[in-house]
């Protein structure tokens, strides 16, 4: 993935290069050769001089990378460096905790699951069947445990994005911690006899977590230049390797004295995330961003206001794209381990879900501006702009991650089951078998 953001960063600068060289060009052609000199002279001038501030928009999820650094010369302001090495390091620690948390709360149950099926088996210990049929049970139960948190974690990213520009980055982040919290407590104190609330937990804990991954993203590139968002990136991706790396390991050893201590441990981890966020970022992160959309309506009272931005919202658009994800990862659940691949029960998700998808990349393409669904909806923004989703270079980042995660992942929580179930290993020693694999892992599947 790195490499293919650096091409394509490569790319997205050429064509900006070519685009200023245009005019600059057809007007030096209309004048004398010491008039041409002038124009390059006053050209390189203008591209040399410090800019007060840009800000690119890069689509409806709003990651909006607005640099308020100047292009520094090599006499930069030493107050200027110090005040944005001050913010990097206010950034760096007010949001390493939700990360982490974030980033372990993916993992850290790997090594724990075939021991939390055995607790919330249908057959249960005590039970005179065949160990073939437990088996059965518990790996169906598995496929249940990882999906509802990566159905959730997925389908409610482009969410988050919006409600990210409408309310603010700072309200934004706090509720996702909040809700992580809320999911984990969940999953901390599901009775075993009921097994659809540890279900419930873990589809909370993802959409947290989903909240807390874009709203880093898009807090890392705010009020910074493109250089500056790819160094903090790369600090939080290295943050992101090590949680991934020894959270099975952490997961292993805390499911020794009980799995319910691989959801425990989020409890304390979210709380000093929130006082963190408090202390460091409260001042720093950017509020409710403008929106075109609500310019000129009645916005007198604050609940007004509130509810004036909640109409901004693409609910058309969310909607379609949290069933369609949701039918397609719920047959690619079932298939093969629940029911046959050739069963009704995971054909019927799996077209449909095809089908709500091809709507809703539809609407988003009718939801551009001047056309049909734009004039229909004109207060909803779209939750990805067609801009987006029509670059080239955008669409190979959105297939590589696509495909390095289902990789990753599928290797990562499969290696655990082999360990377990095939090997018989306990959990630490699965989670620390796993570290083995996890070089190969992390420099395949970067992120």
């Amino acid at each position: 993935m790195y490499f293919a953001y650096k091409y394509a960063r490569k790319k997205y600068k050429e064509r900006q290069q070519a685009k200023e060289a245009k005019p600059l060009e057809l007007h030096s052609s209309e004048a004398g050769p010491s008039a041409q000199q002038e124009i390059v002279a006053n050209h390189e001038a203008e591209n040399a001089a410090p800019l007060d501030g840009h800000a690119t928009d890069i689509g409806k999820d709003n990651v909006a990378i607005q640099s308020a650094e100047p292009n520094k010369t090599p006499n930069a302001d030493p107050i200027e460096k110090k005040r944005r090495m001050k913010y990097r390091l206010k950034i760096l620690f007010g949001l390493v905790a939700p990360f982490t948390l974030q980033s372990l709360d993916t993992t850290i149950i790997a090594s724990a699951l075939p021991f939390i099926a055995q607790d919330f088996g249908k057959c249960g210990r005590d039970c005179f069947v065949s160990w073939l049929t437990q088996a059965t049970d518990q790996v169906k139960q598995l496929n249940w445990i990882i999906s509802a948190f990566n159905l959730t974690s997925a389908a409610f990213l482009p969410f988050w994005a919006q409600i990210a520009d409408i309310f603010g980055r700072f309200a934004t982040i706090l509720i996702t911690i909040v809700v992580i919290l809320i999911g984990s407590a969940i999953c901390t104190g599901t009775p075993t006899s009921n097994f659809p609330v540890l279900l419930l937990g873990r589809g909370i804990q993802g959409v947290g977590a989903a909240g807390v991954m874009i709203c880093v993203r898009i807090i890392l590139a705010d009020r910074v230049s493109l250089a500056d968002y790819s160094f903090n990136w790369t600090l939080f991706s290295l943050i992101s390797a090590v949680a991934f790396s020894i959270g099975p390991v952490i997961g292993g050893y805390l499911t020794q004295a009980s799995w319910r201590w691989c959801f425990a441990i989020n409890l304390p981890v979210a709380i000093i995330a929130i006082i963190l966020v408090l202390i460091l970022l409260r001042n720093d992160l950017m509020g409710p961003q403008p929106l075109p959309e609500i310019e000129g309506r009645d916005a007198s009272s604050r609940h007004g206001r509130f509810f004036l931005r909640l109409t901004t919202i693409d609910y058309g658009g969310q909607l379609l794209f949290l069933w369609g994800l949701g039918l397609l990862i719920l047959a690619l659940t079932w298939g093969g381990g629940s029911y046959p691949w050739d069963s009704v029960n995971v054909l019927a998700p799996l077209v449909i879900g095809t089908v709500l998808t091809i709507i809703w990349v539809t609407y988003e393409f009718a939801m551009a501006p001047g056309r049909v669904m734009a004039r229909v909806f004109p207060f909803q923004r779209a939750m990805i702009p067609w801009e987006l989703l029509a670059q080239r270079d955008v669409c190979i980042l959105f297939f590589t991650s696509f495909a390095s995660g289902m990789a990753m992942y599928a290797v990562l929580y499969f290696m655990d089951l082999y360990f377990a179930l095939v090997k018989g290993n306990t959990a630490s020693e699965g989670g620390k078998a796993l570290l083995f694999f996890l070089p190969g892992l992390g420099g395949t599947f970067a992120p």
